[in-house]
This record gives structure tokens, C-alpha cells and sequence, in this order.
């Protein structure tokens, strides 16, 4: 049994690894940029955002404490970034070892911050007069051991995008990328890209989507290998270190 044990946790190791490789061609943050603030004055003139939740389990009654905290970390930085946040400030930490062979668990509550939000008047100065063809689709599961993103070029035409509005203190572009006009959040702005974010299971599944300017210029697949130069399925950029 604890060799079958051994070989899963493995097996997780070197899979974490490969889906980890650093992309660096887009505007997503790396969540190992998230910051955590230690007292509330670090949060003067920050833009807050609604709670946001994590927690881990060890894989059984072996699991260090410890590597358990970092896995419950990692997912509630994901979480933030994807929303577009620079930081975070934890207001609940609760961490419960092991008890009758029931493996620790971890879980935080936290508020994510941005420090410069999105304006609708950037949001309108990127959408007016250019055509935006959507390049990646990430989806995140807070049930699930990470998020995935996939291309979404042979699927998606250029597009241009209605005029931008403010609601509730953030702003939102209605665009039809999953067959049907929504309002997405836009979280991020960059010279020639917008990722935009949406809620599709409040408190456990978020979206975001990746439209990157057309300027005559070749729009590449975002792939990465494994240690056998084998094209393997894309992830989160902003997974790798």
C-alpha cells in the first residue's frame, strides 16, 4: 500500500512540475507575485475585492503539515491573480492536524487588493478602433489540483468589443465568447491585450479569457513540452516561477 501511496504522490510531484514552465506572453500575474500583507496600513489606497476562499488536505495521515499550508497558499494567490489582484490580506487561518487518521487540513480567508484598478476610461481607449482575436481560455477549480487554460484561436473570429461601463466599482465589457453575450470583469490591461474574468460557480469555479490586439502580426499557439520535448496540454501561465 505505501508503495502505491509513494508512486501517487510521484506521479503529482513531476506533473506539477512539467505543467509549471514559465510563459511569459501574456498579461496574466504569476501568483508566486501575489503579495501578502501583514498589517492594514499596507492596504492605504488599495482597491478591495470580495472575500475569497482556500483550503487543502493532505493526500493522507503522512502529509506534512507544512507542504499542505503551501498547496492552500498556492490556490488562494491563483485565485487572487486571476481576479486581477496585486495582494492579498488573510483574515482567517485555520489549521487542524492530524485526528484519527484523518489527514491536516488548511484553509484561508482572505480579501484580495489591487493596487491600480482598471479605469473605464483605459478599458475604452484599448477596446475603440481595434479588433481583438481571443487567444486562451483559463478555467479554475478550487475542487481541482490546479487550473488549465486551452487555445481558443481555432475557435474564436476577430472580434470587436462593445463600449465598456462601471458597475459596482469595476469594470465590464459584454462580449460573446461562449456563444451567448455576457459581461465579463476586466482585470488586467496591457499595450495589446485585455484579460477579462468570470464567475461561473460562485465560491468555486472563475474563467478568464485572453483577447490580445491584431496588428498584423502572427498570433502563436501557447504550448509547453515536457522533459521528452512532448507537446503537453497548456496551463496557467502565470503557474511557472
Amino acid at each position: 500500500m505505501y508503495k502505491v501511496v509513494f508512486a501517487i504522490l510521484a506521479f503529482m510531484a513531476v506533473s506539477f512540475s512539467a505543467f509549471s514552465q514559465g510563459l511569459n506572453q501574456n498579461a496574466y500575474k504569476r501568483w508566486t507575485e501575489i503579495g501578502v500583507a501583514d498589517f492594514e496600513s499596507q492596504l492605504d489606497g488599495l482597491q478591495a475585492m470580495p472575500q475569497i476562499y482556500s483550503k487543502a488536505r493532505g493526500v493522507t495521515i503522512f502529509a506534512a503539515i507544512n507542504n499542505v499550508n503551501q498547496r492552500a497558499m498556492r490556490k488562494l494567490k491563483l485565485e487572487a491573480a486571476m481576479l486581477g489582484a496585486d495582494l492579498v490580506y488573510i483574515s482567517n487561518n485555520y489549521q487542524k492536524g492530524v485526528q484519527f487518521y484523518s489527514p491536516v487540513q488548511v484553509a484561508y480567508t482572505a480579501t484580495p487588493y489591487v493596487k491600480e484598478p482598471v479605469t473605464v476610461n483605459k478599458a475604452k481607449e484599448m477596446a475603440q478602433g481595434n479588433t481583438f482575436q481571443p487567444r486562451t481560455k483559463t478555467r479554475y477549480n478550487r475542487n481541482k489540483f490546479g487550473p488549465t487554460t486551452d487555445s481558443m484561436l481555432h475557435a474564436q473570429q476577430p472580434m470587436t468589443l462593445d463600449e465598456p461601463y462601471e458597475e459596482n466599482g469595476f469594470v465590464f465589457i459584454d462580449v460573446n465568447l461562449t456563444g451567448l453575450k455576457r459581461p465579463y470583469r476586466v482585470v488586467r490591461i496591457t499595450d495589446h491585450q485585455i484579460i477579462l474574468a468570470r464567475i461561473i460557480v460562485p465560491d468555486k469555479v472563475i474563467e478568464n479569457y485572453e483577447l490580445v490586439v491584431l496588428d498584423g502580426k502572427r498570433i502563436e499557439e501557447v504550448t509547453t513540452k515536457d522533459a521528452n520535448n512532448k507537446v503537453i496540454k497548456q496551463v496557467f501561465p502565470f503557474l511557472g516561477q
